[in-house]
C-alpha cells in the first residue's frame, strides 16, 4: 500500500498566513483526526467514525481496543484535494499503514446522489482492511478482503445512533451482473494468475455478494470461518474452499438465485451495543499549524523530490518555533526522509533537549546516526545508536519504528542480527502488519533462519493477493518454493528482487 506522490504537490504546502481556515484536532478512542472543519462539524464527523468502529466491533465480537493506538485521519475539504495529494483525480480517499503508524486521507464532501461514492464510504472500506490485518499471519484471499470491505463500507449510521450493515454497494452499478466476472471456483480458489481487468474488478462486487450470502444464509453459517482456518493452517485455497463450502457448483447456483432477490437482508446494531467514548476537540497551536500540511504530505508518502521541499519548509518552521517539540520532530522526520542526515540529527538533538523522553525524537536520533554511518559503518558507534532505539522501545513498546531500526542497525553494520533483534523485527510486523516492506524483511530473515513454516504464513497474504498485476506468477513461484521446503531458492528470488529494485518487489 505504499503510495507515490507527484512532486508537483509540493506547491500546495502553504504557510498559515495564506490559509483562511483553522485546523483542529479531534481525539477519540481509535482516531486522531485533523481537519479544517468547524469544531462542531469535526466532533460530529469523529463521532461517526467511532460509531462505525464500535458497530464493527459488536459484529466481530471484539470489544477490546487496538494495541497499536489510534489511526490518524486527515479530513480534506474536497475530493479534488485528496486526488491532488494522491496524484490521481479519480481517488476520493486512501489509507496507508507504514511502520510509523496507520493514516487515512478522506474528503468531507457529501454525496450528491444516493448511489454516489463518497470519501467516508472509501474510508469505511479501507478501515476494514486495517482491522482484518491486525493479525499479520491470517490469510484473506482478495475476494474476501475486498468483499468484506465492500460489505461494511455501505454502513448506514442512523439518527438514533444505531448502525445498519448489508446494503448493496449501489455505486458499483451493473458490476454484479457482469458476464465477464471471475468464476466462483477461481475466485474462492485464489486462482488469480491470469486475470483480465474485468475479472479483477468483479471480485469487489462478486466478493460482496458471496460475503453477504454467507453472512445471512443460515445453512452456510460458520463455513467462512472454516475456510479461513484451513488456509491459516496451510491448506491451499481451493482445497479449503471445497472443504468449507462443499459443492462449488451448487454454491454458484445459490448465489445466482440470491442475486435475483428483490430485497436483501440487513443487520442493525443498536446504539446500546456501541461504545463511542469521549471525543475531544482542540485548535492546533500556531506552531502545529505551521507544519500540519508538511506532516500531511509526509504521512501520505511523498516522493523524495517533494520531500526536499517539505524539509525546507519544516526547517523554516523550526527556526520560528525553536521551543516546539511538535515542530522539531516534524523537521527531523522531514530531513531524514529527504536523507539530510546532518540536519535531521541536529533537529533530533534539539527535540531531545526539550524532552529527553520523546519517543519520536529518540527514534529519529537513532535513524539519523545510522544515516550518517552509511559511508563508514566500521567507524560508527553502533552501541550508542542502538541505545537511542532501545530507550524509545522501552518508553513505548507499541511503537514499531524503534524495533525496525534496531534490527536494521545490525544489517547496516554488516553483522548478523541477534535473536533479540529478529524478535523485535517480528514484533514490529505485529504492530504494523500492512507495511509490505516490513513484511518482506521478516520473510527474508525467517528464510535465512530456516523457519519456513512462519515464513510461509507471513508470505501467504502476498501470494494470494490479486493486486500484484505483473507479479502473480512470480509470487506464486516463491510461495511454491517455500511450501516445498526450498527456502534457499525462495530467498534467492526475494534477494534478487531487492537488488534489482531496492524494494522486495517491483
Amino acid at each position: 500500500m505504499r503510495l507515490i506522490l507527484l512532486a508537483a504537490v509540493a506547491a500546495s504546502v502553504l504557510m498559515p498566513s495564506q490559509l483562511n481556515a483553522k485546523w483542529y484536532e479531534a481525539k477519540s478512542l481509535h482516531f486522531t483526526v485533523y481537519s479544517e472543519q468547524s469544531p462542531d462539524e469535526l466532533k460530529t464527523y469523529a463521532t461517526r467514525l467511532e460509531r462505525y468502529d464500535g458497530a464493527i466491533r459488536a459484529v466481530r465480537g471484539t470489544k477490546g481496543e487496538t494495541s497499536t493506538g489510534p489511526v490518524t485521519v486527515y479530513v480534506l475539504k474536497t475530493a479534488a484535494d485528496v486526488g491532488e495529494l494522491y496524484g490521481s483525480d479519480t481517488v476520493l480517499g486512501f489509507y496507508r499503514a507504514p511502520a510509523s503508524g496507520p493514516v487515512a486521507f478522506i474528503n468531507s464532501e457529501r454525496k450528491k446522489a444516493k448511489n454516489d461514492l463518497d470519501g467516508l464510504t472509501v474510508f469505511f472500506h479501507e478501515y476494514i482492511h486495517h482491522l482484518m490485518l491486525r493479525d499479520p499471519t491470517f490469510v484473506y484471499p482478495t475476494w474476501m478482503s475486498e468483499g468484506y470491505a465492500e460489505f461494511f463500507s455501505t454502513a448506514q449510521i442512523l439518527d438514533d445512533g444505531s448502525v445498519e450493515f448489508g446494503e448493496p454497494p449501489r455505486y458499483r452499478g451493473r458490476e454484479l451482473f457482469n458476464l465477464n466476472s471471475l468464476s466462483l471456483t477461481n475466485m474462492v480458489g485464489a486462482n488469480y494468475v491470469q486475470l483480465t481487468s474485468d475479472e479483477f474488478i468483479s471480485m469487489y462486487s462478486q466478493g460482496w455478494l458471496l460475503t453477504h450470502y454467507l453472512a445471512f444464509e443460515p445453512s452456510r453459517r460458520g463455513q467462512v470461518d472454516r475456510y479461513i482456518a484451513d488456509m491459516h493452517a496451510g491448506m491451499a485455497p481451493m482445497d479449503a474452499a471445497k472443504q468449507a463450502f462443499g459443492d462449488l457448483r451448487r454454491l454458484d447456483g445459490e448465489l445466482g438465485a440470491y442475486l435475483k432477490r428483490k430485497t436483501v437482508p440487513t443487520r442493525t446494531i443498536p446504539a446500546s451495543m456501541i461504545n463511542v467514548g469521549p471525543v475531544t476537540i482542540r485548535p492546533l497551536g500556531e506552531d502545529e499549524e505551521a507544519v500540519v500540511k508538511v506532516r500531511l504530505h509526509l504521512d501520505a508518502g511523498a516522493e523524495k523530490g517533494a520531500i526536499r521541499y517539505f524539509a525546507g519548509s519544516a526547517r523554516g518552521a523550526a527556526e520560528r518555533f525553536p521551543k516546539s517539540l511538535f515542530v522539531l520532530n516534524t523537521a527531523a522526520r522531514a530531513e531524514l526522509m529527504a536523507e539530510n542526515f546532518e540536519q535531521g540529527n541536529s533537529a533530533a538533538d534539539r527535540a531531545l533537549a526539550l524532552d529527553p523522553k520523546s519517543v519520536q525524537a529518540l527514534t529519529y536520533k537513532g535513524w539519523a546516526l545510522m544515516g550518517l554511518a552509511k559511508d563508514n559503518p566500521g567507524a560508527a558507534d553502533w552501541t550508542t545508536i542502538r541505545s537511542y532505539l532501545a530507550k524509545a522501545n522501552h518508553l513505548d513498546p507499541d511503537a514499531a519504528e524503534p524495533l525496525l531500526y534496531f534490527y536494521e542497525s545490525y544489517v547496516k553494520q554488516g553483522v548478523k542480527p541477534p535473536a533479540q533483534a529478529v524478535d523485535g523485527l517480528l514484533g514490529a510486523l505485529e504492530l504494523a502488519p500492512e507495511d509490505q516492506e516490513l513484511r518482506m524483511l521478516c520473510v527474508r530473515q525467517l528464510l535465512r533462519d530456516g523457519d519456513l513454516k512462519t515464513a510461509r504464513m507471513l508470505f501467504a497474504p502476498v501470494a494470494y493477493n490479486a493486486h500484484y498485476n505483473n507479479a502473480r506468477r512470480h509470487v506464486l513461484e516463491i510461495m511454491a518454493r517455500i511450501t516445498s521446503g526450498d527456502g534457499p531458492g525462495a530467498l534467492a528470488m526475494l534477494d534478487d528482487d531487492h537488488k534489482k529494485s531496492g524494494d522486495w518487489l517491483s
